[in-house]
Order: structure tokens, then sequence, then C-alpha cells
């Protein structure tokens, strides 16, 4: 059969949505029947329902010329024929290869749609005639045949009438409609701003209008014939103009009024058709949980350890944009449950639990949030161990080690670093990779958070939105910039005085719930210009939450909360730091959405006082640096990016000005380049270290010298890191500088 190639394509994209679903209905029938937890008609049915599944799939095959699925298909289908009509048992070995003829008959399809040939399936086919035929099926591996089954309990989903027939709308175009209804919002943002303004025009007019004539009735004649013609003169402008002001005023009224009900009846459609459209776009949670009870049975079987899988709340709707997200976090818990927080079946026996391990995905939501809690009874998770893996790999410090509270070091697992093998054993593999699962939720703007009971269980509780397509944001102005926090991140609005700010170290906190909550200058984060606070002036602040983690910040002016729609920003601009999209004013004017989680990180991570005394100076307290270039390109940007982050700054245009400034003033660290006049970067290297005074100073080399010739010679010289400026970025060379200070 020829089919043109533009229709075959639309076609194979058709087909490989109907065989996602057949599969999976053919998957959750076998690990019902698997289960054993059905009766003897539940079985007749569920082997009905995949007998037609393979069915419809051969034949859905066929209709697009995909004759590998369709071959692999009837056999599948051979072989559930055999078992409908009781020819065949179904042994574990038999569910073991459909499973795996289910996933060849996906990789084939998607083999097909890409141009590839499909290869490699005959024995696949072979061994499915052989079992369709009576002949042995292969047997399972000694680790699988320990686990009988994975039981499964889930929520049955609330059955909907053919009404409510679904209809499957391509995500291309439900995007494009969703764009149209974003602009249809700016649009209702916008008539809702032109609505203020008439409002405050309206009120202006109404103040004028009382002011003049209060002023007409003021002049009266003068004495002299000179005022009593200017008198007369002002009456009569009067006169002839109230009248038309009071038009103007009626006219504004009129206009105020219709813009007012303009407003209400473009809100009310706008309300209605986003709510629709997200309506459309909304997907049962199922939809994810579903594939991984399949994931979890694999993982059970093949480590030996039998498990109760039990789902509830999975008939609860998200966005398909968080639900896609949410997959891989899913994932990477519950095998992380099943393969170090679940005892092995003996150790559990010696506790005196029970063999089979529990494992639950409880969903559930409230308030345009989805919560899902991951449960197992297994070991839990020790703190005081974690804090003990985090210290020997340096991912933290002793004094930082000392000061976290208990759920501060369970939350340690999440950073980069807990993956290694080592850490594996010391943690029992409970903290392998979850640092993944951090950063795949930060892009739902999501959190996690976790308890734990030693010797119990563990919980991983993650909190999302359900839609990302509308969200509402807190307008603040800082460092002269207009900037948006999104709502759903801010913990709380409050004003504090200089009296209420704890100095720590070389930063500051203020006290909440008792609890210190590092405080720091939102323009100062930002790299943008900040103001000092009069001794007696109470400042706004604006605590934000990630999990745990909150930080209070400083800003100049809080405007108030409105509803926005956020505009990922093109690239390059992507890449800019503690920015996630900017949103459109009523007026056309752009404001920048912040994002949140990077600005708790940039916030943790510097310098410098929030709120200092207007007659105090903390300059001696924070961190001298001195940066020696010859290029004034070079030493600005670097001077500029270093005093953003709260460090004093002196610069050096070439190596032996640094030299002089080193004799003059104590500095904590130097940044050089190597090609310079009168004295190059590896002799000013060299000269520091031959030094009594100098020799325990820190030394960054910045150049464009790239030669692994020339990186060995400046750890020769002295230098303790070398940045080649091609691969230069501000942050790289901020993280070093602030692990050699």
């Amino acid at each position: 059969m020829t089919l043109d190639p533009a229709f075959l394509k639309v076609l194979m994209g058709t087909f490989k949505t109907e065989l996602g679903d057949e599969l999976q209905a053919m998957t959750d029938g076998l690990l019902k029947l698997e289960s054993g937890d059905v009766d003897k008609a539940g079985q007749a049915e569920i082997l009905n329902a995949v007998f037609r599944s393979a069915h419809n799939i051969k034949g859905a095959a066929r209709g697009v010329d995909a004759s590998a699925v369709a071959d692999l298909a009837h056999q599948l289908e051979s072989m559930f024929q055999e078992l409908r009509a009781g020819k065949l048992e179904l042994e574990p070995a038999l569910v073991d290869l459909s499973l795996a003829a289910c996933d060849a008959l996906r990789d084939i399809a998607q083999d097909i749609s890409e141009g590839r040939q499909p290869e490699g399936r005959d024995a696949l086919v072979a061994q499915l005639r052989d079992a369709a035929e009576g002949r042995a099926a292969p047997k399972p591996s000694p680790a699988a045949a320990a686990v009988k089954k994975v039981r499964v309990r889930t929520e049955a989903a609330p059955e909907t009438s053919s009404a409510a027939e679904p209809i499957k709308v391509s995500p291309a175009k439900l995007q494009r409609v969703s764009g149209l209804a974003e602009d249809l919002q700016l649009a209702k943002i916008a008539i809702g701003q032109h609505f203020e303004d008439m409002q405050r025009l309206s009120q202006r007019m109404v103040k004028l209008e009382a002011r003049l004539r209060a002023l007409r009735s003021s002049l009266r004649a003068d004495a002299t014939q000179e005022r009593l013609v200017l008198a007369a003169e002002g009456r009569q402008a009067l006169d002839e103009g109230l009248p038309e002001l009071a038009e103007l005023r009626r006219l504004a009224t009129g206009l105020t009024k219709a813009l007012r009900g303009t407003l209400t009846r473009t809100s009310q459609v706008t309300n209605a058709i986003q709510a629709d459209i997200r309506m459309m776009q909304l997907v049962p949670v199922a939809q994810t949980l579903r594939p991984l009870v399949r994931m979890v049975r694999d993982v059970s079987r093949e480590l030996g350890k039998p498990v109760e899988l039990e789902i509830t709340g999975d008939q609860i709707e998200v966005d398909r944009v968080v639900l896609d997200g949410l997959r891989d976090p899913l994932m990477h818990l519950l095998r992380n449950a099943i393969d170090h927080g679940l005892e092995s079946p003996e150790e559990r026996r010696a506790l005196g639990k029970s063999e089979v391990g529990a494992l639950s995905v409880d969903v559930s939501s409230s308030g345009g949030q989805i919560h899902l809690n991951v449960n197992d009874d297994g070991r839990g998770i020790d703190a005081e161990q974690i804090g003990q893996v985090a210290l020997r790999k340096q991912i933290v410090q002793e004094d930082e080690l000392e000061r976290m509270s208990e759920q501060q070091k369970l939350m340690l697992i999440f950073r980069p670093g807990f993956s290694s093998k080592e850490i594996i054993t010391d943690l029992s593999g409970r903290g392998v990779g979850l640092d993944v699962v951090v950063a795949n939720l930060r892009k739902l703007k999501g959190t996690v958070k976790v308890y734990t009971s030693v010797g119990n269980g563990t919980q991983f509780a993650l909190e999302l939105p359900l839609s990302l397509a509308m969200e509402r944001g807190l307008h603040v102005r800082a460092g002269g910039e207009n900037l948006l926090i999104p709502s759903t991140s801010v913990d709380r609005i409050a004003e504090i005085a200089r009296s209420e700010v704890l100095d720590v170290a070389a930063s500051q906190a203020l006290l909440m719930d008792g609890k210190p909550v590092a405080m720091r200058d939102l323009g100062g984060v930002l790299g943008l210009p900040t103001r000092t606070a009069k001794h007696d002036e109470r400042r706004p602040i604006v605590v934000v939450a990630r999990g745990w983690s909150r930080v209070a910040f400083m800003v100049d002016e809080v405007v108030g909360e409105r509803e926005i729609v956020v505009k990922r920003l093109p690239p390059p601009l992507q890449a800019v730091p503690n920015i996630s999209g900017a949103t459109l004013t009523g007026k056309g004017e752009i404001m920048m959405v912040l994002n949140v989680d990077e600005l708790i990180d940039s916030a943790h991570r510097q310098l410098g006082r929030a709120l200092a005394d207007p007659e105090a100076s903390d300059t001696q307290e924070r961190p001298h640096i001195l940066v020696v270039d010859d290029s004034i390109t070079t030493r600005t940007l670097e001077k500029n990016m270093l005093e953003a982050q709260g460090f004093r700054v002196t610069v050096g245009t070439d190596g032996q000005s640094g030299w002089e400034l080193l004799q003059e003033e104590q500095f904590s660290l130097v940044i050089t380049d190597v090609e310079m006049p009168r004295l190059n970067g590896f002799e000013l290297t060299q000269k520091i270290r031959a030094s009594g005074r100098f020799q325990q100073l820190p030394i960054i080399i910045v150049t464009s010298l790239a030669k692994e010739s020339d990186r060995r010679r400046g750890v020769e010289a002295g230098a303790d890191a070398y940045l080649v400026k091609s691969d230069f970025e501000s942050r790289a060379l901020l993280d070093i500088v602030r692990q050699l200070l």
C-alpha cells in the first residue's frame, strides 16, 4: 500500500497516540492479572480487554503500513486468545514476555516514525509463537521469581457519561489557543488600567470644578477701576468655562461607567475562556502514575522485594505541562524508595515487619496547588548521618552544619554531590540523585519537603501549581526598578526597623517565628543601586520561601498584587540570572518576573549587610579584593561584578601598580591578568609568594592564555586558581572567590 508521505506522517502521529493508549490498557490489565486480586469473572473480562487491545493495535498498524508492529501484535493476540480459551495458564513468565512485547511495540513504532528500520525483534516473535503453541516460555530470573506479585490499589476514577466523551486535541493547537487567551488577558489588564486612569481623571475634574466655582464666588469688585475690570473679566471667563468643564465631567463620568461595564464583561468572558482552556489542558494524574506502576513492578521483581503500592487521588486533574514534568521526579522517588528505602524481606522479618513493603502515592489538591506524598514504611533517614556525609564530601562546612536543625540536615540530600558510590553505602543509597528531583520541580515552580522516622519510613511531600498558565505577582520597587515576585512564593510582607535586625557575621537576619531568617537587599542581590536608610526609617520587606528555606528581601516599596501573564524570555536572555520571564503592564511597559529559586540561592551566596546604620561604615568588614589588569574593560567589568556582590574592590593598571597597592592597603584576595607591562601576572604572583607578608594571600589568575603549559606555569608560580577568559563566566569567578575566602 502506498500512502502520501505527508498524510502518512499525520496518520502515524495519530497511530502512536492510539498505540500508547492501547499499550497502557494492556499493561494495566496484565498487572491486575498478575496481582491475583481479581476473581474468575474479572480475569475473563481483563483477558478479553487485553486481547482486544492487541487486536486493535494489529489493525491500526496495518492501516499505517507498519507491518513490523502488526506482526508482533498478531503473535501477542494469538497468545492472548489461547489464554482466553483456557489452553494456557497465566504464569509469571508469560506476563514478563507480554510486557516485553509491549515495550517492543512502542520501540518499533518509534523507529518507524523516525525513519529507522526496526531490527532485532525476531527472537521475541518466536518466543510469543512458542508460548501460543504451548511450548515453554522463558523462565523468570531467580530474583524476579522471589516476588510473585506487586499488589496495586488505586481509587476508581469517577465514571463519565458518553456526553462527556473525550476528544483528542493536539497539544500544539491547545498551545496556540492558550496563547490567544493570554493575549486577551493582557487586553483585559490594559482595560483595567485604562479604567483606573479614567476614574482618576474624573475625580480630578470634579475637584477642579469645585475649586473654580469657589474662585468665582470669591471674586468681587474692588475699589479701583483697574481691579474692577479684572474681576469682571475673571468672572466672565469662569462663567463661560465652568459649563464646559461640567459637561466634560459628565462625559468622563459616563465613560467611566461604560468602561466599568466593558471591563466587567471582558473579565467574565476572559475568565470563562481561560477556565475552559485550562480544563482542556488538564489531564488526570493517573496518566503519569499508571505507567509508574509497571516501573514499580519491574524494580520490585528485579530486587526481590515484594511491594504493595497504593495510589489515592489519581483522578485529580492537572495541567499537562505540570504532569509531564512530574514523571521523572516521581519515578526517581519511587525507585529510590524500593531500592534503598525498603528493607529486604529478611531484614523486615527480623524487624518484625511484614515481608511486603508498603509504598503509597497520595494525591490531593487545594488552593490551586497539587500535593503528592510519596510514602514508604522502610528504614527512614538518619539526619545526623546525612550531616556527617555532607561534611566529609565538603558539601557543607563544619560551622554551617553546627547551626543546622534536623530538618535542614535532611534537606542536604537534595544538594548535588550525594550520588557517589561511597555516599550510597553510607546512606543506604537514600540520597542518590535527588538533586535532579529538586531541579525538575523548580522548573514547575514546585517544592519538596522530607519527613522521616528512623526505622519507620519516609515521606516526600511535593507541592506544585495545578496550572502554569496564569499567575499572580507581587509588584515591588527595588533599585529603581519595577519587579514582580510570584505570589505563590511570598510567605509574608512586613515593615521592619533597624532595632529588629540581627547582625550575624558579615550579614544580617530577622527573627521570625522564633527562627533566624536571612535578610538581604533585593536591589543589591540583583546588582541594582541601593540606598541608605535613615536611622529611624522603617523599611518594607518581602519574605519569600522555597521549601524550608526562607529569605527576607528588603525593598524600596511594595506596590501591590496583580494578575500577570508570564512570557518566557527569548535566547540569549534566558540565561539572565534571577529572572524567569517578563510581563506587560496595562500601559505596555515591560516588568521582569523574578526567579525565586535562583534569587534565594543568590541571596545565600551574597555577602554584606542589607540595612546599615547611616553613620556607620562596613567597609572594614567586607572582604577587600585587588583586581590587576591593564585592560580597562576587563577590570571595570570585574570591579562592578564584585562590588554588586558586596565586596570592596581596588584596581591596579598593571603588575607593578598592583604590587605597590599591596604595600599600602590590606587585601583579602588578588585577581590578576597575565600579559601586562612592567610586571606580568606570573611575575606578580611569584613576587607575592616570595614575600613574607603575603604567602597565604589567595590569588586568582584570569587570562586569555589557554595552553596547558600556561596553566602549569600559573600553578607553579603559586596561583590558587586559573580561569581562562574565553571560558569566563561571572558566576564561575564568584564561586571561586567565595571558595578561597
